[in-house]
């Protein structure tokens, strides 16, 4: 039996969460086996790092707290309940049966702990799928359809001429307000991952606002037949025809088999490649109490039905500070159906682990 440990945060996570988990058989035995009482804040720090390889926002004042009210590891699931209200949170705890979840902040952004074993995970695959996963890279192999979401999503305009579906799911820094988001992911009929760089570059500037596109995809739109540096002279004379006119199929064409000559995806691929990698590529932004010089830590991979962008977009006190924008088709998602439907709700609500009929809790 398993327990998993998740943390939703931006804070120094490439997937603006981390994941681990354990080998237990319930909450209660992983509590008694892991949240020592610990007396020097130094020491717990020490510890959790230890355990986790990062420290959890807060958690070394949940062991202190143990120690210094002596607080004896719980025997029942009250007692569990009653041990969890010493990790101070600004938001709640909130308690189900073999799950766990917490809402807390440093005044800068929000982040939200999920504690929940293997019985859980079974009943509710849809919920926990993206809280299992540790890395920011996800599976790349794709099925045949269909896909329907378990979670609502919000339709953009245009509908693309091709088939199949889109989704979009950018967890930026506007998400780090967790109690705030009232919100879907996104998706766009019509069209899939290998044709999702043409219907982009076929939009015009005036047709993205009157789409109300968010800035992220706009800024993905932007990028797609956007100068190269480095391109080569061919490249870049393929690159103006379709800036001159990005219906014309046989440019499409004719550019996708020149890139196929020389190794590469085919163009719709391609280009959405190098959009992340420009996006990727740009200047970090540095707090402004921090000097000297930041590298960037951005990473992005691009399959044919599915695209990753894991974005080091900032620095906050000397922490790095990451956007997960994840990509992908009704193709993918059928391979990986309690993947997808995770992914989507991340937007939906911080309570992911609570069943869609609770009102979303603040």
């Amino acid at each position: 039996m398993s327990v998993w440990f998740a943390y939703r945060c931006h804070y120094a996570l490439p997937a603006a969460r981390f994941v681990k988990c354990f080998d237990e058989p319930t909450l209660l035995e992983w509590f008694r086996n892991h949240c020592k009482p610990i007396a020097d804040v130094e020491e717990a720090y020490a510890y959790l790092n230890g355990l986790f390889g990062i420290v959890p926002y807060g958690m070394e004042y949940l062991l202190t707290r143990l120690a210094e009210e002596n607080v004896q590891p719980p025997r029942n699931n009250r007692e569990l309940r009653e041990a969890f209200d010493h990790w101070s949170v600004k938001g709640d705890w909130l308690f189900q049966p073999h799950a766990i979840q917490g809402l807390d902040d440093d005044d800068e952004a929000q982040m939200a702990f999920y504690v929940f074993d293997e019985v859980f995970a079974r009943k509710y695959p849809e919920r926990v799928a993206c809280l299992m996963h540790e890395d920011w890279q996800l599976p790349g192999d794709a099925g045949t359809g269909p896909f329907v979401p378990a979670f609502r999503t919000t339709r953009l305009r245009p509908r693309g001429n091709w088939e199949g579906t889109t989704y979009l799911v950018f967890l930026v820094d506007d998400t780090l307000e967790l109690t705030d988001m009232n919100v879907e992911s996104y998706r766009l009929d019509g069209v899939r991952l290998p044709q999702l760089a043409r219907l982009l570059a076929r939009t015009t500037e005036a047709e993205r606002e009157d789409y109300e596109w968010g800035v992220t995809l706009l800024d993905l739109a932007g990028e797609v037949l956007a100068d190269g540096a480095g391109s080569e002279p061919m490249e870049e004379a393929f690159l103006q025809e379709l800036r001159s006119d990005p219906h014309d199929d046989a440019v499409w064409a004719v550019y996708g088999d020149w890139l196929e000559e020389h190794g590469r995806p085919r163009a719709e691929l391609w280009l959405l490649q190098q959009a992340l990698a420009r996006i990727g590529t740009r200047p970090v932004r540095r707090h402004p109490h921090e000097v000297g010089r930041v590298p960037n830590l951005s990473r992005w991979r691009v399959e044919p039905h599915l695209a990753q962008l894991s974005l080091h977009q900032s620095t906050l006190y000397h922490s790095n500070c990451f956007d997960h924008w994840i990509v992908f088709d009704d193709l993918w998602a059928s391979a990986h159906p309690d993947l997808a439907n995770s992914l989507l709700r991340q937007l939906e609500r911080w309570d992911v682990l609570s069943s869609p009929r609770r009102p979303r809790s603040e």
